[in-house]
């Protein structure tokens, strides 16, 4: 007997974030990579949130519509919107994975931003604002990049941070990477020089998905403000 055709997931209709990258990028682009090109991407201004907030199902952004019902919280959106694109995979195991590096990366942006959100509060001379940047730079990331580093070795030739399936090369996990860098580069707080020299796995893999056509697509069509 021939198992049943699992129907179409139904797509995300809207994503809806500050005019900026932050928490939404990774989804923007999953949606992109995946061949969704007809999500509304509504973005609103900071000057707009205090209007905004209280329309919100918990009072925080990013959010998605799927089939005319608003959803919260971006990691849940990103694995939805990676089930719609091929990039989450349906085996137990590899999804424990790719939640697993999920999890890393939100840590190393909380961990970061926190850091950069006292740097930029700083109000004392320019050289202890340097000294706070040069702890994030020089203690914060290298940490976490050292050990991202030493996954991807571990994981071998394929050069992901969870091994491809038949169903999928690129994950979830591999966008939210690209786009965690992204933003640490733009932010002056991870020079590409120092990413290609000290961590050449992570710098390749962030290379590979800054490559991928959708990609290359969407970042020319949506240059970066933040």
């Amino acid at each position: 007997m021939t198992a049943p055709t699992a129907a179409p997931l139904p797509p995300v209709e809207r994503v809806s974030y500050f005019d900026a990258t932050g928490r939404a990028e990774a989804i923007r682009l999953t949606l992109a990579i995946g061949g969704n090109t007809t999500f509304e991407d509504d973005r609103f201004a900071g000057s707009a949130w205090p209007e905004r907030k209280p329309t919100t199902r918990w009072g925080m952004t990013p959010e998605a519509t799927v089939a005319g019902r608003t959803y919260g919280q971006s990691h849940a959106i990103l694995r939805y919107a990676g089930k719609t694109a091929g990039l989450y995979p349906s085996d137990a195991l590899a999804a424990l994975a790719v939640d697993e590096m999920l999890g890393v990366l939100e840590d190393m942006f909380v961990q970061t931003g926190r850091e950069y959100f006292i740097m930029m509060s700083h109000n004392g001379p320019a050289d202890e604002l340097e000294e706070l940047r040069t702890k994030i730079a020089t203690t914060v990331l290298p940490d976490w990049l050292s050990k991202l580093e030493v996954h991807l070795t571990a994981e071998g030739d394929h050069g992901h941070l969870v091994a491809p399936t038949a169903m999928h090369t690129y994950s979830v996990a591999d966008v939210l990477l690209y786009t965690t860098l992204s933003g640490l580069v733009s932010m002056q707080l991870l020079p590409p020089a120092q990413l290609a020299e000290k961590y050449p796995k992570t710098q390749a893999l962030y290379s590979r998905v800054h490559c991928l056509p959708a990609v290359a697509k969407w970042n020319a069509d949506h240059p970066r403000k933040a």
